[in-house]
């Protein structure tokens, strides 16, 4: 077909979503979205359910999985034999979401994301970035305060078990760091002591990827809608805070009341004031404390309403439901009454389920089983990074993300001597602006997260983990975050929300009826 004869792309239009599964996930995970997808669009999408990340390779670590991910998107833009990708959305559940978020940033350092309409088809492969989506995605790590022996446990059993995934989730690594970064210069980076062992002192990548200076942030920023689903109770692994991006969770403050926004969707919830009026920012973050941002007080307060406890004791029958949340996963979830409120139904502390005391006897046989079989996968993670060329492959990233730093500094400075009137509606001004709302949220008491690091002790305490968790939130939220708030009745919703259990369709209905492919 001649050029003249090519179809004009301001009628022809692809949209390509990339949807990416969790920590030991598969693709058939996110199936059920997948399918509603393709249902409601046809042919104006594309969907990648990405595989390439599946089971034990989610241990290989967020950066190493989002390179997957762009190197997959990047043959379908190129591939010459289908029709060409204009448009991009991504919808990543709980690691996904984190893989996708540092995939997208490695797109925007390869210069794909472009905000102006693409009209010629032999042009460089670019897409237009529309929607950005995280079901249950710890944005903030999974961190949790090392002030108890289970959350130390926790902390050090994700980083040792989930290896270099885990490591990231639990702001144990050491990822964001590179003498490539520091030559930089920027902004809370640039004054860098050395460890004892004459290597730099540890940043996590989480927090990398919410600095403003650095492609991951500027390329959420790009996308026209960012969109955050976060469980509110019943998610053990993925707490309200992290996902829903927020500093507290108002609802685990005392009298919080909440209802279903949409009959149609009964899982959809927010919180309302006295008079049913739904509550503002300020008044959701008002009366409730830090602790609720380390996850420690809303594990506690999600633990009392399962087993009915009082403020220094738990009844023998909140035990049982206990462990059936546990070992079963139906019955754990506090029914609301009539009033909003969250006190344990009478009836549901009254079930039992008699395979839950077949699992308890089974017990001593599971756990080693389990944790030999994680073992295994945590090996070969090991082994992939160290004999697959993992640390070549990383100082090939830093190189890519470093130079796309740089290069927007160039842009930067040129249009700023062209006048901001010429960048209207790019990509480079939206970033700006964005950063600097993050910079005014800065100064205006909130410290730079890597200043907190000048020593290699303090970033692996509690207290400086903490820190950076606030401050990566903070920066998330100097974007524009459209978040649904979730409440299922099912003891496992992290996996109940994307209807890995069925009889919760509701989430992901509603995810799909409010996408749409219009630029």
């Amino acid at each position: 077909m001649s050029a003249q004869a090519e179809p004009s792309l301001s009628t022809h239009k692809l949209h390509l979503i990339v949807v990416h599964h969790g920590l030991w996930g598969y693709p058939s995970h996110l199936s059920y979205v997948e399918k509603k997808l393709k249902k409601k669009f046809g042919d104006q999408i594309e969907v990648l359910n990405y595989c390439g990340n599946a089971g034990s390779h989610t241990y290989d670590g967020v950066d190493t999985c989002g390179e997957r991910v762009v190197g997959a998107v990047l043959a379908r833009l190129s591939k010459e034999d289908a029709p060409r990708i204009t448009h991009l959305s991504m919808i990543g559940y709980s690691l996904g979401g984190l893989v996708l978020r540092y995939a997208a940033g490695l797109l925007y350092a390869h210069g794909i994301f472009d905000a102006t309409p693409i009209t010629d088809l032999s042009s460089p492969p670019r897409v237009i970035p529309l929607h950005f989506i995280s079901v249950a995605t710890p944005h903030a790590g999974a961190f949790r305060r090392s002030d108890s022996r289970f959350n130390r446990f926790f902390n050090s059993g994700a980083a040792l078990l989930a290896s270099r995934s885990g490591t990231h989730m639990v702001l144990r690594d050491r990822d964001g760091d590179d003498p490539e970064f520091s030559r930089l210069n920027l902004d809370g980076s640039s004054d860098l002591t050395c460890a004892a062992d004459g290597g730099p002192t540890g940043r996590p990548l989480l927090d990398l990827m919410s600095d403003p200076n650095f492609p991951f942030w500027q390329a959420l920023s790009a996308f026209k809608t960012r969109t955050a689903f976060a469980n509110t109770i019943n998610d053990r692994l993925v707490n309200f805070t992290t996902s829903a991006i927020e500093p507290v969770n108002a609802y685990k403050k005392e009298g919080a009341r909440w209802e279903v926004v949409d009959p149609k969707y009964p899982s959809i919830v927010h919180l309302v004031d006295e008079n049913g009026e739904e509550k503002n920012d300020d008044e959701r973050e008002a009366g409730t404390g830090d602790e609720a941002l380390a996850q420690e007080g809303e594990a506690l307060a999600e633990v009392a309403e399962m087993v009915g406890s009082t403020e220094h004791g738990v009844s023998q029958d909140g035990l049982t439901k206990l462990a059936k949340a546990v070992f079963n996963g139906n019955g754990a979830n506090p029914k609301p009454n009539a009033s909003g409120t969250t006190k344990p139904s009478p009836d549901a502390q009254q079930k039992r389920d008699p395979r839950l005391y077949a699992r308890l006897l089974l017990l001593p046989l599971i756990i080693p089983i389990g944790l030999a079989v994680v073992s295994v996968f945590t090996a070969l993670a090991h082994a992939r990074y160290k004999f697959g060329g993992g640390e070549a492959k990383r100082k090939k990233r830093v190189a890519l993300i470093a130079n796309a730093v740089k290069k927007r500094r160039v842009e930067a400075v040129d249009a700023a001597g062209r006048g901001s009137s010429s960048e209207s509606g790019s990509l480079l001004e939206t970033n700006e602006r964005a950063a600097s709302k993050s910079a005014a949220t800065k100064s205006s008491g909130e410290t730079s997260s890597f200043s907190q690091l000048s020593k290699l002790e303090a970033a692996t305490s509690g207290d400086a983990l903490v820190e950076i968790r606030k401050q990566i939130i903070a920066r998330l939220n100097s974007l524009e975050w459209t978040k649904v708030h979730v409440r299922i009745s099912h003891g496992r919703s992290h996996a109940a929300i994307v209807v890995r259990y069925p009889g919760f369709e509701d989430v992901m209905d509603y995810l799909v009826d409010h996408f749409d492919v219009s630029p």
